[in-house]
């Protein structure tokens, strides 16, 4: 098969981010218009390299886009003609499922946060080495195929939980690592509790460990409206149990699917670089 330059395009993000909807081709600058997607898209479809998951109408935002990801079958497709080898990680869906729907949106803003700093971080001249999603699974147990987030920090006394994404990048070889999570709606107490979780990883190290790094960590909150991030700010100031992790904790907002990624704000309420 010939695929034109688009095409190849589509199939190499999608490599990195797993899912993609068409306003984040567009965000990624495969092309400048929706309507320019169609054709290519229709043609990995029809050559069966990509598959799309079609979503009905939600009541506040009208129709849902299509989501679109690679097809397991032809990763070996992008590793024998796109030259990728066998390092580099391709991502694709082991399965998909109706959990998707319920978490439409906070998935598409994990992704969208994802493709927003990966731009950022490759602007100002720094690698992404590596950006794992709570919706990436590894194999647990291959005798009953129990699938784990990739993401899942496990502490000393056995509990665990699972950040929406943790990341490492790096620049002149110095690592960074984030672990991210975005919050939509107005429930602050249920974000000072996973707060909690993110301190007690940090104590113990968790995400450092994640990739054998003896560095510390960053935690990127991610808020749906400014409102709802001076709020858990306000409340996060008062709670001492951060006084001394006060510097580890950043905050920021995506509001109609757009970041600022130069400007983040810290718990005492000033701006800061990521």
């Amino acid at each position: 098969m010939i695929l034109k330059e688009k095409s190849i395009k589509i199939l190499e993000v999608l490599a990195i981010f797993k899912f993609l909807s068409t306003s984040q081709f567009l965000t990624l600058n495969i092309t400048n218009h929706k309507s320019n997607l169609v054709k290519p898209i229709k043609d990995l479809i029809f050559y069966n390299l990509v598959w799309k998951l079609t979503f009905g109408v939600d009541p506040k935002k009208w129709k849902l886009e299509n989501i679109y990801y690679l097809k397991i079958k032809w990763v070996k497709f992008l590793q024998d003609e796109l030259n990728y080898d066998d390092n580099q990680t391709i991502k694709y869906p082991i399965w998909t499922s109706s959990i998707f729907f319920r978490d439409y949106f906070h998935r598409l803003a994990t992704i969208q946060f994802h493709i927003r700093l990966f731009i950022y971080l490759v602007q100002n001249n720094w690698t992404v080495k590596t950006f794992d999603t709570y919706f990436d699974k590894i194999w647990s147990n291959r005798i009953d195929a129990n699938l784990k987030a990739k993401t899942k920090l496990i502490f000393k006394d056995g509990s665990y939980f699972i950040p929406d994404a943790i990341c490492l990048f790096e620049k002149w070889n110095k690592p960074y690592i984030i672990t991210f999570e975005i919050y939509r709606g107005k429930d602050t107490k249920r974000v000072l509790k996973q707060f909690i979780k993110h301190l007690n990883a940090l104590s113990e190290g968790l995400p450092s460990k994640v990739f054998n790094k003896k560095i510390g960590s960053k935690v990127v909150a991610l808020f749906d409206t400014k409102e709802a991030m001076a709020s858990v700010i306000k409340r996060f100031k008062q709670d001492s149990k951060y006084i001394n992790f006060d510097n580890c904790f950043i905050f920021n907002y995506l509001e109609d699917w757009d970041l600022d990624m130069d400007t983040w704000i810290d718990c005492y309420g000033n701006s800061v670089k990521l």
